[in-house]
């Protein structure tokens, strides 16, 4: 037996892009970043909310808002594939199939809640927890080399599990535990 870490795909969705298509993939992946942060930007400017939030903490807020949406939707799009796909590598969804199912109307409730009450702490905890669990879970995989189908935009974006999975989930945990301690300290 050798140490060669092989792809054991549960449906062709889950089976990785050949390299010559990672490249379009990517792109793909980098033209939703640009959108969300171009619909962040046009909503800040847009949108005259009445919060106790800086305008900092404001923009932070609808950038998380959007990401979640946005994130959540990809998912929704195949809940069985992304469940299927997503049982790989979090550690909570590999011991509860019903977290993992739960998991995108989780994260729509979070980007949905980021609009509607900003300012309660505890929606900025539950999306520092999940997005924390959710990195602690894509690094152990990324540190184990094992190349598994990313299933954090579903069926639309079709890319391998990496660094730039761990920065999504970081980036979603560090924003997150920021507006919380912030809320607190308040």
């Amino acid at each position: 037996m050798t140490n060669e870490k092989k792809l054991i795909p549960l449906t062709e969705h889950h089976q990785l892009p050949v390299a010559s298509n990672q490249t379009k993939e990517y792109m793909k992946l980098f033209f939703v970043f640009v959108m969300i942060i171009l619909v962040s930007v046009l909503i800040y400017n847009l949108w005259d909310a009445k919060n106790d939030l800086s305008n900092v903490d404001r923009f932070i807020s609808i950038f998380m808002g959007v990401f979640f949406i946005t994130f959540a939707v990809f998912k929704l799009i195949n809940l069985k594939s992304f469940v299927d796909g997503f049982m790989m590598y979090d550690i909570f969804a590999k011991k509860s199939k019903p977290y993992a199912f739960l998991y995108p109307f989780i994260q729509l409730f979070i980007g949905i809640a980021m609009f509607a009450i900003p300012t309660v702490p505890a929606i900025q905890l539950l999306a520092a927890v999940i997005s924390f669990v959710a990195l602690v879970g894509v690094y152990k995989k990324v540190k184990a080399k094992e190349k598994i189908h990313c299933a954090c935009l579903g069926n639309v974006i079709k890319m391998p599990l990496s660094t730039v999975s761990a920065f999504e989930d970081g980036i979603m945990f560090v924003l997150s535990a920021y507006m919380f301690v912030e809320m607190i300290r308040k």
